[in-house]
């Protein structure tokens, strides 16, 4: 089986593609107990990089991907620290 990204992109006012993110932490479960396997990594390929936030008319968007089964601290928390560390450097630079 082919296997695809599950991907968020961002195109502007004037149909350009302005950011591509791939999700990076795919939702694999496979419980043992409950019969319940969800492995998502079986059919969508796992990203590689975080994309920095994206400038926008109304602010900064952070790209992301989140399962609505679970949502790791582990994804949100690396971005808001990313997020926090580039408007330092904006401040500072």
């Amino acid at each position: 089986m082919e296997k695809i990204y599950n991907t968020h992109i961002l195109i502007n006012n004037e149909g350009e593609l302005v950011a591509v993110y791939r999700k990076l932490h795919l939702f694999d479960m496979d419980n043992k107990d409950t019969g319940v396997r969800l492995m998502e990594s079986d059919y969508v390929l796992k990203g590689i990089e975080i994309v920095p936030p994206v400038p926008t008319p109304v602010g900064k968007l952070a790209l992301s991907i989140v399962s609505l089964i679970k949502i790791n601290n582990h994804v949100i928390i690396p971005f808001l620290k990313m997020i926090f560390i580039y408007d330092i450097k904006k401040l500072i630079f």
